[in-house]
């Protein structure tokens, strides 16, 4: 089933968008974005995060790395030639997860593993660990982390929404 690249850049487009963020962005802007929003929402050093700061802070985060997917997505569109009317083969599908999905989405695990662990409710603290170990799990299957994110991140899905880190759902695919 060979879908067109616009509809690729739009099903991408569309997860930022459910991101609640924009496009582009480098990894280092997006590194630097982070480090000034963690300045922000840490007043002073030792500071614990309640759970409405780090639900605003994991927005910022997941918002950041979600513009760093759609920023790598497009590269790697471009550097791969993937033009309108053309499928990524299975070895680019692959690649996308390998190089781009599974590495920024342990990024945004150790992020808010950080900025959690000296959170009293340490819920949220676990909610990201049982990411990260999805992650690990999710490169036996580094195809799927790009088409089917939602079946690699299965439990910790219902576990972010419920917690309310909405931004930080991973179920929309790079590419189908």
């Amino acid at each position: 089933m060979r879908k067109s690249f616009l509809v690729l850049l739009a099903v991408c487009a569309l997860a930022g968008l459910a991101a609640g963020c924009g496009s582009g962005g480098s990894s280092t802007e997006s590194s630097s974005a982070v480090e000034g929003d963690i300045q922000k929402i840490l007043p002073r050093p030792s500071h614990v995060l309640n759970k409405a700061e780090l639900i605003q802070f994991s927005h910022k985060v997941c918002a950041n790395i979600t513009r760093e997917i759609d920023g790598g997505f497009e590269r790697f569109a471009s550097e791969h030639g993937l033009e309108s009317g053309e499928q990524p083969t299975q070895a680019e599908i692959r690649e996308i997860g390998e190089e781009l999905q599974l590495p920024l989405m342990h990024k945004q695990d150790r992020e808010m593993i950080n900025a959690g662990k000296d959170q009293s409710a340490e819920s949220a603290q676990k909610i990201f660990e049982a990411g990260e170990e999805e992650v690990r799990e999710g490169w036996n299957h580094p195809a799927v982390a790009a088409t089917d994110p939602g079946r690699v991140w299965a439990k910790t899905n219902p576990r972010l929404k419920s917690y309310g880190f909405i931004t930080c759902v991973r179920d929309e695919p790079l590419v189908e």
